[in-house]
């Protein structure tokens, strides 16, 4: 459960919403992308209306952002304020690069990533490794990411995406977080991700299958 909890922390930290040619390029459900947004544009995405992440990029390359959980109480927004940046450092034909860092301000967590993009907008894959801990304690978590995406249609690409930390890996019991599903393109800048999420281990879940996961992206 702990190493559970590390991957969704760090994954809230990592993966801020940045655009390329299409609205919510920048990431697929929760595994961040290496492409960004042009100069100047924003971007708004909202996780089961829980979770809400805006950002604005400053150039072609580089964007800042912000995250928090809906205002349900004060303390809850307080508690949950993250803010962030994502540098494009590289791109040439089929292949970027770019690094993202994050901070949330009331619990003094952090996270860094350096993540790949292989391919276009329409068809890619993406390999991540990334850094999240707490300055308070001093503890620390490495998380490696992998997933994809094609876009079949005008209005639909499948996508799919792999999470885990390395003190995971070759555990008995939790491994890591898989997550399939549709991103459906409502317009160039409105789409919508309807996806499952089910945790990779060894022990016995019985009839559980997926929890669901559902993002919506406006770009303007």
């Amino acid at each position: 459960m702990r190493n559970l909890l590390i991957v969704l922390g760090i994954l809230c930290f990592v993966a801020a919403p940045v655009r390329a040619q299409q609205a919510a390029s920048n990431g697929l459900f929760l595994v961040p992308t290496a492409y960004t947004q042009p100069k100047g544009t924003h971007s708004l995405s909202s996780y089961v209306l829980l979770l809400w992440q805006y950002s604005y990029s400053l150039t072609n390359t580089t964007h800042i952002s912000a995250l928090t959980y809906f205002p349900v109480t004060a303390d809850l927004v307080t508690q949950s304020f993250t803010i962030g940046i994502k540098q494009q450092v590289y791109r040439s034909g089929n292949l970027a690069v770019a690094l993202t860092g994050t901070y949330q301000v009331a619990n003094e967590l952090y996270g860094v990533t350096a993540v790949s993009s292989i391919g276009s907008e329409d068809k890619s894959v993406h390999v991540g490794v990334g850094l999240g801990g707490d300055l308070i304690d001093e503890s620390a978590g490495t998380l490696l990411t992998f997933g994809g995406r094609y876009r079949t249609s005008p209005k639909l690409s499948w996508m799919g995406e792999f999470m885990t930390t390395t003190s995971a890996i070759g555990e008995d019991e939790f491994r890591g977080l898989l997550t399939l599903g549709i991103r459906y393109h409502v317009t160039e800048s409105f789409v919508a991700d309807l996806g499952g999420m089910r945790p990779i281990t060894s022990i016995d879940m019985g009839d559980f299958l997926a929890l669901p996961v559902l993002k919506v992206t406006f770009e303007f």
